[in-house]
């Protein structure tokens, strides 16, 4: 058997992408994005392929979990592009193929749509629920633990979707949560709350879980608010130090966080990798996405990179693991 470079490695997984791309193109309904809506797939699959690289040495089941899915296509505004939505990026990205797919989605047509685009591509591993992940989301955490699996959540936010008790619920187990933070968006319903609309005030204080929200001025302080509550949380559910920690990705008219909530580790590096190696914030890197999720291009140096930081995290969890068996080993044979 032939062992592939990591270059051919990495440029046969995006094949697919590229070929399924272009086969959807022409089908309905997509959903209408922006330019910069799309940059977070890049960080979805970056994210996708690092957990897969590390995830599966620990875990017999781990799961992607996109809550907020939509039709499984994006059709960009500004270019008339229709590339591939978050359940398939996750996919294909992935450096090993998730164990099971479970799609959420509110909206009827775009949940058929996702349906019948995901069965053909994932088979029996897939499913896709019609349903609030807000009331699903416990759900999916207790299935997950009796399962002993481990999951990776995309929370696609487009405005105060996921309600903070979906989240929590979430935090309690075992997971890598990725959630879209809508920063610019959300300073709307913050001044329309500050001036007395209460339906905006409930909606801020189902999303944040609580009503320190009023104590923000403007969406970096919401955003920071948002992550020190995702921080205590996570510790205090799972009694474990959390990495949070998020990315900016836009320009000063629109932009938006994609915030990353996992357990400290030696593969945070990765994310920071992310964060140095790529330019969310220059325009370039639209088109960089768009060429490369339209099927225009398979250049991914970027990702050779990431593939050198995500095995060099795998080999320093794996050494500090078998530290800690080690030294588990001696206490008992000392006692």
């Amino acid at each position: 058997m032939v062992s592939l470079s990591p270059t051919d490695w990495l440029q046969e997984k995006l094949k697919p992408l590229v070929e399924l791309a272009t086969k959807l193109e022409p089908l309905s309904p997509h959903y209408e994005g922006h330019s910069w809506s799309v940059v977070k797939l890049l960080i979805l699959g970056g994210w996708s392929y690092v957990y897969t690289t590390i995830i599966p040495h620990y875990f017999r089941e781990y799961w992607y979990v996109d809550l907020l899915a939509g039709p499984g296509t994006t059709r960009v505004n500004e270019t008339g592009d229709v590339v591939l939505g978050s359940p398939f990026v996750a996919h294909f990205f992935a450096r090993r193929h998730f164990t099971r797919y479970v799609f959420v989605e509110l909206n009827e047509e775009f949940c058929a749509a996702l349906r019948a685009r995901s069965a053909k591509v994932l088979g029996e591993r897939v499913e896709v629920l019609n349903r609030d992940c807000n009331e699903l989301a416990p759900r999916l955490a207790e299935q997950s633990k009796k399962k002993r699996a481990h999951l990776l959540v995309f929370v696609d936010n487009e405005g105060l979707d996921a309600q903070w008790r979906a989240i929590e619920s979430l935090l309690g187990t075992g997971c890598d949560l990725l959630i879209n933070f809508p920063a610019s968006s959300i300073k709307r319903p913050l001044g329309a709350a500050r001036k007395g609309d209460e339906g905006d005030a409930e909606a801020l204080t189902a999303f944040f879980g609580d009503d320190k929200w009023r104590k923000a001025s403007n969406g970096n302080e919401l955003l920071e608010l948002y992550k020190k509550r995702l921080a205590s949380r996570y510790k205090e559910l799972r009694k474990k130090e959390a990495f949070v920690s998020s990315i900016r990705v836009g320009s000063r008219q629109f932009y938006y966080d994609v915030i990353l909530v996992c357990k400290q580790g030696p593969y945070v590096q990765a994310w920071n990798y992310l964060q140095k190696r790529l330019e969310w914030q220059d325009p370039k890197i639209v088109n960089y996405t768009l060429d490369l999720l339209g099927g225009r291009t398979q250049r991914i140096d970027w990702l050779l990179g990431l593939h050198d930081v995500a095995e060099k995290a795998r080999s320093e969890k794996g050494e500090r693991r078998e530290r800690m068996s080690n030294a588990s080993m001696d206490y008992f044979l000392s006692g």
